[in-house]
């Protein structure tokens, strides 16, 4: 944490401090308040926080994302929360749209099922969803999807089953030897035909290999497998890159993949695997 980001803080958190303390409370009251609000009950595995939210949410948002808040004084449109040994830990934020995360983005978020992963109804998968989400850490994915199709079925009535299919998928394979492309660039660019000029502009993430090809199918919207028998440990970086200017072959798939094998010595062959597919249709 820099010096620079400290001090463009703490005029923030001391305006937020003020307001809270008008509203006839402290911040840390505030804070405990929103706490209790968003608790995760025994037994459950998930809950949503549904709108009008309490005054609490932006106080804690501020709180905790004082760098943001400055950005988006507003606030997001939904958060998301694991909950684990009884305690409140923050997971993410959709900011996109004013109607609330689409179903894809909310099955990423809680149960690691990925947008190319997800098959069906293309007006529900659009639809948002509004509100926050507290999720039981370690609850399998079939009881998550379970558990959002009751949460839902009032305004979104659903049917989600998972199937095993035959799908045409790209499987990565070989000796993983990363190269960076320069030294701005330390982390694996996924880009297509340009990068940005700019290596802090995009999107991005980290995580394990699987986690990486996982974004990576997110980016070519097709799925990207491993068949690597001694896959990289620790964590990765990535960042995705839309090119300079924009292109409409930025996640052209044999492009990305050509542009990954150059970074890290993988190829990628593509084959018929069966996967598992998560269908949406409506309950009617």
């Amino acid at each position: 944490m820099s010096k620079h980001w400290l001090l463009g803080v703490l005029p923030l958190v001391l305006a937020v401090r003020v307001s809270a303390q008008e509203k006839g409370r402290p911040v840390e009251q505030a804070l405990a308040e929103f706490r209790a609000l968003y608790a995760l009950p025994e037994g459950e595995v998930l809950k949503r926080v549904s709108p009008p939210f309490s005054d609490t949410r932006l106080i804690y948002y501020r709180h905790h994302d004082s760098t943001q808040a400055e950005a988006i004084p507003g606030g997001p449109q939904s958060m998301f929360f694991h909950w684990q040994d009884g305690k409140l830990r923050r997971h993410g934020m959709h900011f996109t749209t004013a109607t609330g995360a689409d179903l894809r983005t909310i099955l990423r978020m809680l149960a690691e099922i990925y947008p190319h992963e997800v098959e069906g109804d293309r007006e529900v998968l659009r639809t948002g969803i509004k509100g926050d989400f507290i999720l039981r850490v370690g609850t399998p994915a079939d009881k998550v999807v379970a558990r959002l199709q009751a949460i839902v079925k009032d305004e979104i009535p659903l049917k989600m089953e998972f199937c095993e299919v035959g799908r045409r998928v790209f499987v990565a394979r070989g000796r993983f030897d990363f190269k960076p492309l320069g030294k701005d660039r330390d982390q694996i660019e996924i880009y297509g035909e340009t990068l940005n000029k700019d290596p802090n502009i995009g999107g991005g993430g980290s995580g394990d290999f699987n986690t990486f090809l996982q974004w990576v199918s997110m980016w070519i919207e097709q799925p990207v497998v491993s068949g690597v028998e001694d896959p990289p440990k620790g964590t990765l970086r990535w960042h995705y890159n839309q090119g300079d200017p924009v292109t409409p072959k930025a996640k052209d798939a044999e492009l990305v993949l050509k542009n990954l094998t150059t970074q890290t010595g993988l190829t990628f062959d593509k084959e018929t695997r069966k996967v598992r597919v998560l269908f949406v249709e409506p309950a009617n």
